[in-house]
């Protein structure tokens, strides 16, 4: 059975009203639904803000839980079908997690069930937490279940992931499942571009599609469905708005009946395109700045009126046999205030986020909305693919060597493991100097074979 596309759009409310104040949130809701129903969306993503229900361990705020209510049954009554996220944890319930997992999964479990009780009947689908793969979601003060060490060079900390939390992310999906009821409609969503500026390949969770292996291994018997999010252009810079490869992966895997992902409903849980003008990655010695070329509203434009019917033909109901439910979302509806979105001393790149928004912050249309209104409604003509023009831009080649680099390290990291698996224990600090110098020493032999003029 074969089910046809539908078009989602993502709310947050924090982009309603920056301060999450009730008379905003009122406000300016109920003219989000004007939009919505003008654009003619089958489904709203809405974050069921944690740190908004209960920003105190136990204290839950019953005019915030009035207002959700009231407006997911505004959505429902103007024809919108919701899709809710469970996220966006408070800051007490994040030092439980660093402390006292089984005192974080009970608070999770009351959350869970809190939403179940208050919104269940309104929801139609429920997101698990978000992007659980995203390693570099500190960057904009996002909590994620990683084991991190900090790592000192010269004048320079640095704290990165050095591992998956495995014991308390599947927990969460059992949770939720327990929670929400057998007959929920649960979705595991993952980001598909973060491994893309990563030269390696190891460890294996660092990449979308080997994360989701070992996630679905252990939790996938509580997952209904696999969202990929996924940026063109945006989070992978001048790959073009045809650049949908990780679809591909995605259909692959739930069509196979060897894969972990078989038989899921597969859906895009967000793509977009940021109008941010451009940022600087180095200003010294040399600038290098993010996108090859400035976006503009009318990028954002043009760039919709391609991806959008490509889109739709990758996302054909005869791919997805196996799909409850064919829908892409569009993140997202507004523009975040400027300053509202934390970032530290990455606040430059972190401001990508601010202009998403097919709305500007006091609510005007850009030009992408009319795009998507017409797309939605059958009246879209296809645009003409537009041809690169910076194919040199120094972020875009860093990132297709990664690529090259990640290629060639899965293939030889299977065997210089068993390498060094064979020579240990011990391994003495000599013989360490000596594998590494094979390895680059086999690299280089590599790279001049693959450089050698075929004859």
């Amino acid at each position: 059975m074969t089910t046809p596309l539908q078009w989602a759009i993502n709310v947050n409310p924090a982009r309603l009203s920056p301060d999450l104040s009730l008379d905003a949130l009122h406000r300016n809701g109920d003219r989000a639904i004007e939009h919505l129903s003008d654009l003619g969306v089958s489904y709203v993503r809405m974050d069921l803000l944690w740190a908004h229900l209960e920003p105190e361990p136990g204290r839950v705020v019953q005019e915030v839980v009035s207002w959700y209510r009231h407006y997911l049954k505004g959505l429902v009554q103007s024809g919108r079908s919701v899709y809710a996220i469970l996220y966006n944890p408070p800051a007490w319930a994040c030092e439980l997690a660093e402390r006292d997992l089984d005192a974080f999964l009970a608070a999770w479990r009351a959350y869970c069930r809190l939403c179940a009780r208050e919104f269940g009947d309104l929801v139609g689908v429920w997101q698990v937490w978000n992007e659980p793969n995203n390693f570099v979601s500190h960057l904009k003060d996002d909590f994620n279940l990683f084991d991190v060490r900090t790592f000192s060079l010269a004048s320079w900390r640095l704290t990165l992931p050095v591992g998956v939390r495995w014991q308390a992310l599947v927990p969460l999906f059992r949770i939720a499942r327990q929670e929400l009821g057998e007959d929920a409609f649960l979705v595991y969503n993952v980001i598909s571009n973060v491994s893309e500026y990563t030269p390696v390949s190891y460890p294996g969770w660092t990449e979308w599609e080997h994360f989701t292996d070992q996630f679905m291994e252990r939790a996938g018997d509580c997952v209904d469905a696999i969202a990929l999010d996924h940026y063109p252009d945006t989070w992978v810079p001048g790959s073009g708005p045809l650049h949908w490869d990780p679809i591909d992966v995605l259909a692959r895997k739930v069509n196979d009946p060897r894969s972990a992902w078989y038989g899921k409903t597969a859906l895009v849980g967000e793509f977009g395109y940021s109008s941010c003008p451009n940022v600087d990655l180095v200003k010294r010695p040399v600038r290098i700045r993010f996108f090859p070329e400035d976006h503009s509203d009318e990028t954002m434009r043009d760039w919709y009126a391609q991806a959008l019917p490509h889109l739709a033909d990758r996302l054909a109901p005869e791919r997805w046999p196996h799909n409850k439910l064919n829908l892409a979302n569009v993140y997202e509806l507004y523009d975040a205030v400027p300053g509202h979105l934390l970032g530290g001393s990455h606040a430059e790149v972190v401001g990508i986020e601010y202009h998403f928004g097919l709305l500007s912050v006091t609510g005007e249309p850009k030009p992408a909305y009319h795009v998507l209104k017409d797309m939605i409604h059958g009246r879209l003509v296809p645009a003409e693919a537009q041809k690169r023009k910076t194919p040199t831009h120094p972020l875009r080649l860093y990132m297709q060597g990664s690529a090259a680099s990640r290629m060639v390290h899965r293939r030889l990291a299977p065997m210089v493991y068993a390498l060094y698996q064979a020579v240990r224990p011990p391994l003495r600090r000599h013989d360490a100097g000596v594998l590494s110098a094979g390895a680059v020493w086999a690299l280089y032999q590599l790279w001049r074979a693959a450089s050698r003029p075929s004859k």
